[in-house]
């Protein structure tokens, strides 16, 4: 029995071996040269959904959003630098700030000395 079950198993793992060995002969994929770039885009063609919210709205303040210091560059980009995670950030932000009319301020602190500072003060 034990003959005939490692047998079998030899078998499975030969048949497994020779199937991810093999050649499909359509090698265009592996060859780097033939990966295109994505085209360059461009914050003009940028989609937003379109809200509920009425035109011309002008809240007229500065949003101060408090974290951890450490969290600050996931929350906020100074610039558009080419990297996809910094870019989207960014152009949220200037959306943002653009459709309500407001200037978005993020606060990084060490939480638990500052923010229960701010905390008592107000």
């Amino acid at each position: 029995m034990k003959k005939v079950l490692s047998t079998f198993l030899i078998l499975c793992m030969l048949v497994l071996f020779i199937a991810c060995s093999s050649n499909s002969g359509d090698e265009s994929t592996l060859n780097p040269t033939t990966i295109e770039k994505p085209a360059e885009t461009n914050t003009s063609d940028i989609y937003y959904e379109p809200d509920e919210l009425p035109d011309g709205i002008n809240f007229d303040t500065t949003i101060k959003i408090l974290t951890q210091r450490t969290a600050v560059n996931e929350l906020s980009a100074e610039s558009l630098n080419s990297d996809v995670i910094n870019d989207s950030i960014y152009n949220r932000e200037v959306f943002v700030e653009d459709r309500l009319g407001v200037e978005i301020e993020i606060i990084g602190a060490e939480i638990r000395t500052e923010l229960e500072k701010q905390m008592v003060s107000d």
